[in-house]
């Protein structure tokens, strides 16, 4: 289930585990949550821990009727990546039972919730909730809640080539983008543009490389530059450029040497989500297996060149831009 699913759904389920690594998702379908209750009575029938709370204190929140509320509303923020195996059987038997009335809320950004006991195969408690995905909205998505955030408070507009800019450089997290909204509407003249988004936003390494990789195999030179000026501009490890630039020629090659591979397959295999995917297949037509393979090799031994310290990783990451373009 996303986020914006909720408010369709016909009747609550007594857990729910809000999964993903996009904070302002996260809040948002906490907010949904609270909204259900009672405003004058909020305080009764809506409660927020941490695990460090403990556990007795969680379940006898949950175990409470709600007030003058159909629902009472028990949050656990920042669910790790592991949870103790007492908290976490307690938590398997009340779900097995859970009390009517009462919702009780993971927010996390985990990819699943299990024991911490290494030795002893226990199920993730996924199998008793609804999952809400709180990993990446959309881009109709995203440009609707943009629209939404810049239309409440000091309402100004923003240009559609600048949402796509400042989408790229976040990544994508809405979070981050909410942030550089607020900081944006007060910069701008009643309309942020997209000249405003590339002067005044960090670009996400991530989109930047895979935007520096489609540069060079177009032999855009001035794009190129353009982004490898970014780079330093905003401060970014030269090496960290290399590492990942590296990460993304060898994906690029796996999904070359597998064309007959679905992307959720390829996504599976690469760690990727499955639009990533197809962003890489777009770009691979750029090379041959054999260009990839070389480029590959290249980038390998110059990193190995920088941890020697045969050479600095600023002039190591200009050469390279240089000898790919």
């Amino acid at each position: 289930m996303r986020v914006g699913e909720l408010k369709n759904s016909t009747a609550l389920a007594p857990f729910y585990i809000l999964k993903g690594k996009d904070a302002y998702l996260r809040r948002m379908a906490i907010d949904y949550f609270k909204s259900l209750c009672p405003p004058e009575y909020i305080d009764f029938n809506f409660s927020v821990f941490s695990l460090n709370d403990g556990i007795e204190k969680i379940l006898d929140s949950v175990h409470t009727m709600p007030m003058f509320s159909d629902y009472r509303f028990v949050v656990v923020e920042g669910v790790g990546d592991r949870i103790l195996e007492s908290d976490f059987l307690a938590f398997e038997k009340y779900l097995s039972s859970p009390d009517e009335g009462s919702v009780l809320i993971f927010e996390t950004e985990s990819a699943e919730i299990k024991s911490e006991e290494k030795f002893r195969s226990v199920k993730s408690l996924e199998k008793y909730a609804v999952v809400v995905d709180c990993e990446r909205m959309t881009i109709d998505e995203q440009e609707a809640e943009i629209e939404k955030i810049l239309s409440t408070g000091y309402s100004v507009a923003i240009e559609r080539s600048a949402v796509q800019t400042l989408v790229n450089y976040t990544g994508g997290d809405m979070q981050r983008i909410y942030c550089e909204l607020e900081k944006l509407r007060y910069f701008c003249d009643g309309r942020i543009t997209k000249d405003e988004v590339e002067e005044l936003v960090s670009p996400e390494m991530e989109s930047q490389i895979y935007e520096l990789s489609n540069a060079l195999g177009e032999g855009n030179s001035s794009r190129t530059m353009y982004i490898l000026s970014n780079f330093f501009k905003y401060g970014v490890s030269p090496t960290a450029v290399v590492i990942v630039l590296t990460n993304h020629y060898r994906r690029l090659l796996a999904v070359l040497l597998s064309p007959d591979a679905s992307a959720d397959e390829m996504a599976g295999r690469l760690s990727v989500k499955p639009y990533a995917v197809l962003n890489l297949k777009k770009q691979a037509k750029n090379f041959t297996q054999k260009r990839l393979k070389e480029i590959v090799d290249y980038l390998e031994d110059t990193h190995l060149n920088i941890l020697k310290g045969k050479i600095g990783d600023a002039s190591a990451l200009k050469n390279i831009v240089l000898n790919l373009m």
